[in-house]
Order: C-alpha cells, then structure tokens, then sequence
C-alpha cells in the first residue's frame, strides 16, 4: 500500500517526474470518476526501476451491457532509463496485462520521451533519441496515436534562478515591460501571443525540448 508522502518520494526519485504522475493528481481525478492504481517495477536487488499510475474509468451503458472500463497512464509511466530495451518491454507488457485483468478495453499511455533536443534544423538540434526507437516498437506492438491528444508535444524549460527580466529576455521578450496587476488587457494579450507563436515556431534554442511522444493507444481488450 502507498501513502500520498510514499507515492510521491517515489516518482521523486525519477529523471524527470511529472506532475500528471502523483498522488494528489490521482486524487483529483478521482473526483471526476476515475479510480487510480499505482504501480512500481523493481530490479532483482530491489532498486527501482519504473512507476506508474494508472487511471481507470468505468462506462456505464444502458441494458444488459457488460459494464466497460479504460485505462490511462497521464505523462507515464516513468522510468528510470528509456534506452533499457527490457526495461520498456517489461512495464509496457505488465501494463497490458493490467488492462487485461481488469476488463480494460483501453490502454493509453503518454510518457515523456525524447525524440529531439533543441531548435528543429538549428545548429544545436539532436536528433533520432530515443522516443523515436520507442514509437517504432510501440508502432510494431500493434499501438495507434490516440484520437485526443491532450497534452502539449513540447517542453520549454526555463531557470527560475534567473530575474524576471532575465527570463524574458530569454525567449526573446525582454523588450516587453513585466506584468502587473497594472498590465492592461491589451498588452497581456500581446504577451500571450508572441509566447504563443514563439513556442509554436520552435524559438527557444536550447531551451525546447521536444520530450513527449504522442499519446498512444491499444485498444480491443489489449
């Protein structure tokens, strides 16, 4: 059994934990009729080596309908090295037959994996990471990208040890005054829309990080 303090020291411990992965995110959705189940893989000497939660809805149809359930793993699972071939085969294998216990007719995941670093075509770019492999494995399993595509396919990282006029000169704001509660309507809608065509241009250099593979889905009782 896991507490919210233990659950969350473990994702903790991950390269890169998200948000969508702890327990109080669970706890939200739980409000909103998902049920949450955590899961952990360790290695033969008890080190651990992926996590997971797992959100499961259950549909309600009408009649004598079988009652159907999906499963979603938000901005997981996490693992501790994305290159360990058996690693991924084991956690994605162990989420399928999860699926399949419970009567799951859907598994979506949408872990955060690499597939380029950096400004697309710029000097700096990395291309051909390790999402890239992963979404031809997952493609040759049988998964799909998913109809919904909910979360954003890129990361902006920014250091918050910086000043404020720092961080916007940083993504090439700094001729723009810091917001206030005084920043009028207009000007704020200015921010947001150069933010907006910033990120959608792929302008932040070394600072985009095209992390997150589309969500994929198995489906059919996986």
């Amino acid at each position: 059994m896991f507490t919210s303090q233990t659950w969350n020291e473990i994702i903790s411990t991950f390269p890169y934990p998200q948000l969508l992965q702890t327990w109080e995110w669970g706890e939200v959705k739980s409000r909103f009729g998902w049920a949450p189940h955590h899961k952990v893989w360790e290695d033969d000497d008890g080190n651990l080596q992926g996590a997971a939660l797992v959100l499961e809805r259950t549909i309600n149809l009408r009649g004598m309908a079988p009652r159907l359930r999906m499963h979603y793993t938000p901005k997981g699972p996490l693992l501790m090295d994305w290159n360990d071939t058996a690693l991924r085969q084991k956690v994605i294998t162990d989420l399928i037959a999860f699926a399949k216990a419970r009567g799951a007719f859907l598994l979506k995941i949408d872990p955060d994996v690499p597939v380029g670093r950096g400004e697309p075509d710029g000097e700096d770019a990395e291309e051909g990471l390790v999402g890239v492999e992963l979404i031809e494995v997952l493609k040759a399993s049988g998964w799909h990208y998913s109809n919904e595509q909910v979360q954003f396919q890129n990361t902006v990282l920014l250091d918050l040890t910086l000043s404020e006029d720092e961080i916007l000169a940083s993504v090439g704001l700094g001729d723009l005054a810091l917001t206030s509660p005084e920043t009028d309507r207009g000007q704020m809608s200015d921010i947001t829309d150069r933010l907006r065509r910033r990120i959608e241009e792929g302008g932040f250099t070394e600072r985009l990080y095209r992390t997150r593979l589309k969500t994929h889905s198995r489906s059919k009782n996986p």
